[in-house]
């Protein structure tokens, strides 16, 4: 059967209730059902998927969607344990567990890449103090030169290689940054030199 609005031009169709539904013939299913002053509820099978509140609206299930999503004025809040899943096979993955913050890549690399201008990347983070330090800035203006704030502390029994892009340990690998073939080197086992003029 039909519900037809008869009237000439735009017209309209108002259903006034106090409780309102739409079901299945024999109404073993709900289809939409409201509550006068509260939620609106629409179903999948007589499974609710949607449901209006007072602050927005709660969607029980995955949202497809094929064009994208704005945020105006407001946040993406997740749980503890649910995770941002990017790619086709969910290889990006960004979540916090109620301890710890995580970013998982689990194909290729995992690249940061600053487009900006001569933006330097920078690593920051609390001191203990309630202070925030900057931990480390890779400046881009000078190819890419790591700055730490302090010295650098290798574990127990473990020590830092010092060697250039092709794994050498020569003409020197420890050098000032105006005066490259300056510096020092280990050219061979148990040996340390100092290096002027790159010799």
């Amino acid at each position: 059967g039909f519900i037809t609005n008869t009237g000439s031009g735009a017209g309209s169709l108002i259903v006034r209730a106090t409780n309102f539904a739409v079901q299945s013939a024999d109404a073993s299913d709900d289809f939409i059902t409201t509550v006068q002053n509260a939620e609106v509820n629409l179903f999948y099978n007589d499974s609710k998927k949607f449901e209006t509140t007072a602050t927005g609206a709660l969607v029980t299930g995955f949202i497809g969607v094929t064009v994208g999503v704005d945020v105006t004025g407001g946040n993406i809040d997740l749980v503890d344990n649910s995770k941002i899943r990017i790619g086709t096979s969910q290889d990006l993955r960004i979540y916090h567990d109620a301890s710890n913050s995580f970013i998982e890549n689990y194909t290729g690399d995992l690249k940061i890449i600053n487009y900006a201008d001569d933006k330097d990347i920078i690593f920051f983070g609390d001191d203990g103090g309630g202070n925030t330090i900057t931990a480390l800035t890779l400046d881009m203006s000078n190819a890419g030169n790591a700055i730490f704030n302090a010295g650098l502390t290798g574990p127990d029994g473990r020590y830092f290689m010092i060697q250039d892009a092709a794994g050498n340990q020569t003409f020197p690998v420890y050098s000032f940054q105006a005066d490259g073939n300056t510096g020092m080197m280990s050219a061979s086992a148990d040996t340390l030199s100092l290096v002027t003029g790159g010799t």
